[in-house]
């Protein structure tokens, strides 16, 4: 099993409860190793559901203010072209809509999880972007803490977007592909 980002917290979901079928989890800088405060709020609440969805359909109230909260050093450079980048494309922002929504019932136990991997001897490969503001790598560590047998952690020089052309050669090390 092999997840990216938020692919990343389906691969989690599917080792809790699909174990016997994984002989081997790849998470490259994985999503659902921390409840996101805002990801719960937009895809768990009905207000946090209408405002992301109304955001989805008139996005430049929320794109101006993160830029003014970008200008007042409330929020990081990263996190302000993320919004930039999803927000002003109609058609990848119904997407990012469908797919958070979509995955919000995918709620790893990482408890369980970590039991899962120690009983059934399940290796598991981690990797992640140094720079990464959006799932730090200290996610990585944290994550790893109690599966270390079972468990690699590799931390490349990168932000969020591991899967770029230039980080192929190290991620494919990394992954043994």
């Amino acid at each position: 099993m092999i997840g990216y980002s938020l692919g990343g917290r389906l691969a989690l979901t599917m080792l809790e409860n699909y174990s016997d079928k994984i002989s081997f989890t790849y998470l490259i800088a994985s999503d659902g190793l921390k409840i996101n405060f805002w990801y719960r709020f937009v895809s768990q609440t009905h207000l946090g559901n209408k405002m992301f969805k109304f955001t989805i359909h008139h996005p430049g109230w929320f794109i101006n203010s993160v830029s003014l909260l970008k200008r007042m050093h409330l929020i990081n450079k990263t996190s302000e072209k993320l919004v930039s980048n999803y927000l002003h494309n109609e058609v990848v922002r119904k997407q990012v809509y469908d797919v958070w929504t979509a995955f919000r019932n995918f709620k790893p136990n990482l408890k369980r999880i970590k039991l899962i991997i120690n009983k059934q001897q399940k290796p598991v490969k981690i990797v992640m972007g140094r720079f990464d503001k959006i799932i730090p790598p200290g996610l990585g560590q944290k994550f790893q803490f109690g599966i270390d047998e079972y468990s690699t952690l590799t931390i490349i020089e990168s932000g969020h977007q591991l899967l770029q052309p230039k980080h192929a050669q190290g991620i494919s090390k990394v992954l043994e592909l």
